[in-house]
């Protein structure tokens, strides 16, 4: 609900004037649609850009969003996969692997018969 109040004049300047939640699921629609396209696990039956435009249908208060909107959406995908900083080639990825410190912490209970006990930290 944030993004779609602090961007208010990004979506009436475009044909559909989505909310709140039609910004949720497509977020997740791209997610998904992320995944369907570039798993390797699933490279015999990924989406095409019909049945996904056919999907994204009735989204946005029971109306449709752009069919050119969701097609291109469709194709900047299947272009440009969504990658994690893990599976990034240009961003080392080691953000846990191989942290700056890493040690014990001793932290100290609550009440009136705390105990110290060890955590591991990053």
């Amino acid at each position: 609900k944030k993004f779609v109040i602090d961007n208010k004049s990004s979506f009436q300047e475009k044909t559909a004037k989505f909310n709140a939640d039609t910004t949720y699921i497509i977020a997740y629609l791209i997610i998904m649609l992320n995944v369907d396209l570039h798993n390797p696990n699933n490279a015999n039956r990924r989406m095409n850009k019909k049945t996904f435009v056919e999907r994204c249908r009735k989204l946005d208060d029971g109306k449709d969003l752009p069919a050119t909107e969701v097609g291109n959406l469709y194709t900047r995908i299947l272009e440009n996969e969504i990658k994690l900083i893990m599976d990034r080639d240009d961003i080392s990825g080691n953000l846990f692997t191989n942290p700056d410190k890493c040690s014990w912490l001793m932290k100290k209970g609550s009440g009136s018969m705390a105990r110290w006990s060890k955590r591991w930290f990053i």
